[in-house]
C-alpha cells in the first residue's frame, strides 16, 4: 500500500474520531448548562422568597413605629416595662428601614442574577458573576445583623439595667458589655451557618459546574 493511501486513511479516521468527540462535548456542555440553569433558577426562587418575607416584615415594622410615634397609645405593643412609646417607635423604625434596605438590595442583586442569566456571555462568566453575587448576599445579611442585633439588645439591655437609677459605672457595665458581645458572637454564628445552609447546595453546584466546564476545555484544546 502506498505512503499517500495510508495518509488518507489515518486523516480519515482521524477525523471521524474528532467529530464523534466533538459531537460528544457538546453533549456533556448543553448537560451542564441545563443543570446550570436549573440551580440558577432555584437560587432566583430562594431570592425572591426572602426580599418579600424581608419587604413585608420591614413594612410591618414601619407601621408600627407610625402607631408608637404618631398614634395617642397609652403603652408600647412590646416591651411596655422598659420602653416608652418613643423608643419602642424608634427601635421599629430602625429595623423596618433596615430591612427594607436588605429587601431592596437583594432585589438590586436578583435583578443582576436575571441580567446575567438572560445575558449572551459565555457560561462560565454568567455562573462567576453569579456566584459573587450570592456571596455579596450572604455578607450583606451577616454584616447588616451583626450591626443591628448587638445595638438593639444593648439598647434593652440599657434601659432593663440602668432606667431605675441612671448610669453608673459599676458592674453593670459589664453586663451591659457581656451581653452585646454575646449577641454579636451568636448573630454572627447562626447567620453565617443559616446561610450557608441555605446556598452552599447552590454554591456547591455552580463550583462543580465551572470545573467541569473548565475540564472540557481542557480536553478540547
Amino acid at each position: 500500500m502506498e505512503l499517500d493511501e495510508l495518509r488518507d486513511i489515518w486523516n480519515e479516521t482521524a477525523q471521524k474520531h474528532s467529530e464523534r468527540y466533538w459531537i460528544n462535548a457538546s453533549v456533556v456542555k448543553g448537560m451542564i448548562e441545563q443543570r446550570s440553569h436549573t440551580t440558577v433558577a432555584n437560587i432566583k426562587r430562594t431570592l425572591l422568597f426572602k426580599i418579600r418575607m424581608a419587604g413585608f416584615t420591614g413594612l410591618v415594622s414601619l407601621v408600627m413605629a407610625g402607631f408608637h410615634l404618631f398614634n395617642p397609645l397609652q403603652t408600647p405593643l412590646f416591651l411596655e416595662q422598659m420602653l416608652t412609646l418613643n423608643e419602642a417607635g424608634i427601635i421599629n423604625l430602625v429595623l423596618g428601614a433596615l430591612l427594607i434596605g436588605i429587601a431592596y438590595s437583594n432585589y438590586q442583586n436578583y435583578l443582576r442574577i436575571v441580567r446575567f442569566d438572560k445575558s449572551a456571555e459565555p457560561l462560565q462568566l454568567t455562573l462567576v458573576a453569579i456566584r459573587e453575587i450570592i456571596q455579596r448576599i450572604m455578607k450583606l445579611v451577616i454584616y447588616s445583623d451583626l450591626i443591628f442585633s448587638p445595638l438593639i439588645v444593648g439598647f434593652i439591655s440599657y434601659l432593663s439595667l440602668f432606667q431605675r437609677d441612671g448610669f453608673l459605672l459599676d458592674h453593670r457595665i459589664a453586663y451591659l458589655l457581656l451581653a452585646v458581645t454575646v449577641t454579636g458572637i451568636l448573630s454572627y454564628v447562626i447567620n453565617r451557618w443559616f446561610l450557608k445552609r441555605k446556598f452552599s447546595r447552590d454554591l456547591n453546584r455552580i463550583n462543580e459546574c465551572l470545573n467541569e466546564l473548565d475540564t472540557l476545555d481542557q480536553e478540547t484544546i
